[in-house]
């Protein structure tokens, strides 16, 4: 993920009045930490361990979630891939520099997700525990991390397409190693740009642009899984493409990244690209959205 997006993620919150979190914590004997170096070529390295109640480092865990019950903030905005994460049953805790996320199911089953301020050494011990290098594989968001922001879509306002969208989005969340939904998924993206933008993207205010990003990671886990599929449906997506910010330019950084990661297929499905749209590509490739963009590859 690009820092300034990690940036506005992280700090997008609802203010209002304080909260609490009503975790269970008294029946817990193990919490999952995930260590993550931040993301190169869409690709995230992470060392795990899991800690049991023998384990050094489950005792100040597990008080510190006991004592900071209180001293929350609502947040409504999907976290970013931060330093560690710490899972226990129905929660999970997003570390930042200056952050935390808890995103839980509390007592009456609902989810919710809330933040709250880190102090520099707030639970840094989690950085020192002996974790192993687990193989490295795009980030798929936790089951509490995105399916409370695609719950909350009024999916009865949507057309069928989105609809299908949405729930197959949904399903790939909570089954993330069924590979014939992530090719379901492939198959009914828009198969090209101006499609995508009818979809995702203002001024037409498309059905799903409130979800575009969460949508979109869904799109990069699948296609990062399968390489071959998603290759072409790149190449048709990119023949139309225009810059702007939100989801194209979101969009972009993720074709970026699959070429990076899979330079031979991605080079022998652009070989049906004529050189007029290599060109296009070319001067599309070398802009970001803080820089002054042609006016021929801005969308209009």
């Amino acid at each position: 993920m690009k820092p300034v997006l990690a940036f506005l993620a992280v700090t997008f919150l609802l203010a209002g009045c304080e909260r609490s979190h009503d975790l269970e914590l008294n029946s817990t004997s193990t919490f999952k930490v995930v260590l993550f170096q931040h993301p190169t070529v869409g690709i995230t390295n992470t060392r795990e361990c899991a800690l049991t109640t023998d384990d050094g480092g489950f005792d100040e865990i597990f008080k510190w979630l006991m004592t900071n019950r209180d001293g929350w903030d609502d947040y409504i905005a999907t976290p970013a891939v931060g330093n560690a994460t710490i899972s226990g049953s129905g929660f999970t805790l997003h570390i930042y520099d200056r952050s935390f996320v808890l995103a839980f199911t509390d007592r009456n089953g609902q989810p919710r997700q809330l933040i709250r301020e880190r102090a520099p050494t707030d639970l840094d011990l989690v950085f020192d525990l002996p974790c192993s290098a687990a193989d490295s594989q795009p980030v798929l968001p936790s089951q509490l991390t995105y399916l409370p922001t695609l719950k909350m879509v009024d999916s009865d306002s949507l057309s069928a397409r989105s609809q299908r969208i949405l729930n197959v989005a949904i399903d790939i969340i909570e089954a993330p190693k069924d590979r014939d939904l992530q090719l379901e998924y492939l198959s009914i993206f828009p198969s090209s740009f101006s499609d995508f933008r009818s979809v995702f993207q203002p001024p037409q205010y498309g059905e799903l642009y409130s979800v575009y990003f969460e949508l979109l990671e869904i799109f990069r886990f699948s296609s990062m899984q399968n390489a071959e599929v998603a290759s072409p449906i790149f190449v048709a997506l990119i023949r139309d493409v225009c810059f702007d910010v939100d989801a194209p330019s979101h969009f972009i950084d993720i074709w970026r990244d699959f070429q990076s990661a899979y330079p031979e297929i991605y080079a022998a499905s652009e070989q049906q690209l004529t050189q007029d749209e290599r060109d296009r590509l070319a001067l599309l490739d070398s802009v970001s959205v803080h820089d002054w963009t042609p006016k021929a590859i801005m969308c209009k």
